[in-house]
């Protein structure tokens, strides 16, 4: 990285806001402060209250959807935790074998198909999270910190 990307990187953090371009306009997104993050646990908890009652997968349920649906296993958390540790393990020996080439990239091709096949596991893992009411109201808190986090080139709220 060099010193100008550096440099952005670094104002950027220190700047408390991030501009970014959609459709030809720039816009900027402000870091929440824990206010909006108050007020959207807040509107989370009113949704939740309101829809607890509503038919929604249970999270305690959600394994045997997957497995039942034919795309997980009972062992598939067991699988996760497994790669999590080797995705470590990888970047221990990545770190100790620094003078090898050839082991390096033999270790970085290893890293990547391991991250690549955790994040395949963790999607399917996690692909029924928004049909429980937790996953609902998380993606509605979320939503709401988004919406009161972008503000257009004149700083009005989008």
């Amino acid at each position: 990285m060099d010193q100008r990307t550096v440099g952005i990187y670094l104002s950027r953090i220190l700047s408390g806001f991030y501009l970014f371009l959609y459709n030809g306009q720039r816009y900027k997104l402000i870091y929440p402060d824990t206010s909006i993050k108050y007020e959207a646990d807040l509107y989370a908890q009113e949704e939740y209250d309101k829809n607890k009652y509503n038919d929604w997968i249970q999270d305690d349920t959600i394994i045997d959807s997957l497995v039942s649906m034919g795309i997980w296993n009972y062992n598939g958390d067991d699988n996760l935790k497994n790669l999590e540790t080797q995705i470590e393990d990888l970047k221990i020996d990545l770190y100790k074998n620094f003078l090898n080439p050839t082991k390096i990239k033999t270790l970085k091709r290893t890293l990547s198909n391991t991250k690549s096949a955790y994040n395949r596991n963790y999607d399917i893992r996690h692909s029924l999270d928004q049909y429980t009411i937790s996953g609902y109201t998380n993606q509605l808190k979320n939503q709401y910190i988004l919406t009161h986090s972008i503000y257009d080139q004149f700083n009005n709220r989008v």
